[in-house]
This record gives C-alpha cells, structure tokens and sequence, in this order.
C-alpha cells in the first residue's frame, strides 16, 4: 500500500485525476483503492493530448467498489494461506499474471514517457512563428 500512495511534488501517482489524497487505504484490513478511474490528460502541443496517470484501478479494485481487488486481493488470499498452515502454490498462477499486468503498466508508461521526450524535443526544434 506504501507504494501504491507515492507522492512527487505533492501528488499522488496511481489516483488518476485525484491526485491530492492518498489513492490507497487500509479498511478492515484490506487494501481499498479510493482513488479516480478518469487518466490525469495534459496538452502537450496544440491539439496533442496525452494521458500521464497510471491508475491505482489498473492494479488494484474498482473505486466504485468497497472490495479489496487486484493484487491486493491476491497477496491477502497468500497469506491468509500462509497464516492457516496452507500451501499458497495454487495461487502462484494469479499472482503472476498480476505481475505480468504491472509489467504492461510499466512497459505503457515507458512508452509515454519516451513519446514526451520526443515530443519535447520537436517542439525545441520548431521555429516560432
């Protein structure tokens, strides 16, 4: 959860276009996504509108849901396995399609990342009418 509440210069990553609270809570224990589904857009050239948000709904629960989800969900039923003596290996499975889910997520946000940089750039190079 510590993770998934990361802030930089005062605003949350993963809240979608709520970015001045934690998008994270712990509710009775379960880890509850609070933030937004909606992608944080900025125009970066005329007419050039790009998402930079990676929503915490992407990895974790529906926020129109009380219910823990995503991996959350799945690292919760691995130890509570783990607590009652049980072998978590089944869920190994689940559990790696999750990281395979934030692989993509991160893979996405490289991809954005390095579309800015080269969107920066043409912009320095452009003349200015």
């Amino acid at each position: 959860m510590q993770v998934g509440n990361t802030a930089y210069d005062g605003r949350y990553l993963f809240g979608g276009d709520k970015t001045t609270n934690p998008p994270f809570k712990m509710e009775n224990g379960k880890v509850i996504y609070q933030g937004s589904k909606n992608g944080l857009f900025k125009e970066m050239a005329n007419g050039v509108i790009i998402d930079i948000s990676v929503k915490g709904s992407d990895f974790a629960n529906d926020p129109s849901s009380t219910d823990e989800g995503g991996i959350f969900a799945t690292l919760s039923k691995i130890i509570n396995k783990l607590e009652n003596d049980q072998n978590p290996s089944d869920l190994l499975g689940e559990l790696d399609e999750h990281f395979n889910n934030l692989l993509r997520l991160r893979a996405d946000a490289g991809a954005r990342q390095k579309g800015l940089r080269i969107c920066s750039l043409k912009m320095k190079q452009r003349p200015l009418i």
